[in-house]
């Protein structure tokens, strides 16, 4: 997350929302894990792939990413934060 913080005024408005995400999902995680609430950490995971990340986000930038609609800057910050995501 630190490559994507670190130009976050640069970032797109949807890449800026699912770094958003993911940082309160890491947050919360952790914070339910020091609770040992192993069952509401998995579920904000899963919540945070499937709803945020696979509906949402997956979706808004496959025209950026298949489709080239954004210019070179956009397309590789799109897949640094997807890649991030993932990892």
């Amino acid at each position: 997350m630190e490559h994507c913080n670190q130009n976050s005024s640069k970032l797109t408005t949807i890449n800026r929302f699912i770094i958003s995400k993911l940082m309160a999902q890491v947050n919360t995680f952790n914070r339910v894990m020091r609770q040992y609430n192993v069952s509401q950490a998995a579920e904000g995971c899963i919540n945070f792939w499937w709803d945020s990340f696979c509906d949402n986000y997956v979706e808004l930038v496959k025209p950026i990413i298949i489709d080239k609609q954004g210019d070179a800057e956009t397309i590789q910050q799109t897949k640094l934060v997807l890649f991030t995501c993932i990892d």
